[in-house]
């Protein structure tokens, strides 16, 4: 009883959600394709019934979606004709089933163009070719091709073939083509797949090849721009062509490939070939590697203070080769660079001078007896020595700033200073006293005792000269001595009237 309810629960859980919609295409003019997992993978597997006059049929060939059953595809003969008659489908789960009509003349789908194929004609005219595996003529396909990987032009068609007057082998041509049923046969709403595209022509196709290091072969073909479309690459040396394993990409386009070979430093003297292939189409070059190796920049250049009072430079490569020459370019305080070749690690200065500033920079090559390389290295960072005494990698304009900033600094100073002494005159007297000027008069300015009328300044300074206080008179009275005794002119003396020399004390008139 149990088990029954719980049956009974879980069909009405199910029948309680809405069917699937189911969805039907016409492919190709062959079958009935028809799918009902749009949305989501049901949880549920459905039996496919469909019909156009007659009962309906099960579906013959299953789709499947793991284990889940979440399409059909029908065949059913004259389909060309019998797609304008109404198609009724029919899902059926338990006791319960879902009915769905469909209109099928417009949902015909047909399979991509096959067999593209770019042909010169005699016309000196590039001509384009393709089939269809449908069975009817009512078909027009729509053509699109660019030049160069620029943009796309689309032409509609009702034939079989494209031709491109006079091209030129320097451009990229590629062409793609998509079919659909035409309106004359009931026009669909439905474009085929596009074909794979068909290039002719070699632009974006040179590649040049560098030995990276001695470790591994960098080939690039975006030297005059980034390709319009993704090559694949292969390389060999003797033996039968490698793909690359590890492209370089710009943005989502493939523009090179670096590739590891083996005992790289002898198979460079071999020839290299790369191949590069679109399509049907494949673009073969052959590479002399030999004077292609680009070294790693030098690292680890230092700068020591020798127990001979001279300057030694060392430094070192990455690369797992002795057969390297290095150059190394040195200048004093900024000025001309000079250049010297070496065939060891390491460069000497004598008796350098602290108040100098000394750079330094190495770069390497493959030297001669190797197998000469063209290609240098990338210069190593500069290093630095001097002016402190000191080894530093600070560049030299870091030098030049100090004295940037006193050139631009000190006339700025030198500005507010004038400008100071020329609003603040009580500071200017004080800096740069004023040589008192008489001129013709002279003895007028003595003769009034107004000597400030000498000096050239404001009335606010020349107030500071004028007396703040008054001082009374003092009277001084004469007498004359008689020859008397001594008693007699020692009391004369002491009987002098006092009142009439006496003399006040000065009174201040603040």
């Amino acid at each position: 009883m149990a088990v029954g309810l719980l049956l009974v629960c879980l069909t009405g859980l199910v029948f309680s959600e809405e069917p699937p919609g189911v969805k039907c295409l016409v492919v190709n003019v062959e079958y009935i394709q028809c799918m009902w997992n749009g949305s989501a993978t049901p949880g549920v597997n459905y039996t496919f019934y469909s019909r156009f006059e007659n009962g309906f049929k099960e579906c013959d060939n299953y789709v499947l979606e793991n284990t889940t059953i979440v399409g059909c595809d029908h065949t059913y003969e004259e389909l060309i004709t019998k797609r304008f008659s109404e198609f009724t489908t029919k899902l059926k789960l338990g006791n319960r089933s879902f009915e769905q009509f469909h209109e099928l003349k417009s949902k015909v789908q047909l399979n991509a163009p096959v067999n593209l194929t770019a042909m010169n004609g005699s016309d000196l005219n590039l001509w384009y070719y393709w089939n269809y595996t449908c069975n009817t003529e009512c078909i027009e396909s729509e053509v699109r091709h660019r030049i160069n990987g620029k943009e796309w032009k689309n032409i509609l068609l009702r034939r079989n073939y494209y031709c491109i007057n006079l091209p030129s082998n320097s451009y990229l041509y590629e062409l793609q083509v998509r079919g659909r049923i035409h309106d004359t046969c009931g026009e669909s709403d439905i474009w085929s797949e596009w074909s794979p595209p068909v290039f002719w022509g070699s632009y974006g196709t040179d590649v040049k090849c560098l030995v990276v290091n001695v470790e591994y072969i960098q080939c690039m073909w975006n030297g005059s721009a980034t390709p319009g479309v993704n090559y694949t690459f292969y390389s060999r040396f003797e033996n039968g062509f490698k793909e690359c394993d590890n492209y370089v990409l710009e943005n989502t386009t493939i523009v090179g490939c670096d590739h590891t070979y083996e005992e790289l430093i002898t198979k460079r003297f071999s020839e290299f070939t790369t191949k590069l292939k679109l399509g049907n189409r494949s673009f073969e070059q052959f590479h002399e590697l030999k004077s292609k190796v680009q070294l790693n920049a030098p690292v680890n250049l230092t700068a020591m203070n020798g127990s001979d009072l001279n300057l030694w430079y060392y430094w070192n490569y990455t690369c797992n080769t002795e057969c390297i020459e290095s150059e190394v370019r040195h200048r004093i305080n900024g000025k001309e660079w000079k250049n010297i070749l070496l065939r060891r690690n390491y460069y000497c200065i004598n008796l350098p001078s602290n108040s100098y500033l000394y750079e330094l920079q190495v770069r390497g090559r493959i030297h001669d007896t190797c197998g000469e390389s063209d290609i240098w290295s990338e210069w190593s960072p500069p290093v630095f020595w001097g002016s402190y005494g000191t080894v530093t990698n600070k560049p030299r304009f870091f030098f030049t700033v100090q004295k940037a900033i006193l050139y631009v600094v000190g006339p700025i100073v030198f500005f507010i200073m004038v400008i100071v002494l020329v609003r603040n005159e009580r500071i200017r007297v004080i800096l740069i006293p004023v040589l008192p000027d008489p001129g013709k008069n002279l003895a007028k300015i003595l003769a009034e005792d107004n000597v400030e009328e000498w000096l050239p300044i404001s009335k606010g300074i020349k107030e500071g000269f004028k007396m703040n206080y008054i001082e009374r008179v003092c009277s001084v009275g004469d007498y004359s001595r008689n020859p008397q005794s001594t008693s007699e002119s020692s009391a004369d003396l002491n009987s002098f009237d006092h009142s009439s020399g006496s003399c006040a004390s000065s009174v201040a008139t603040n």
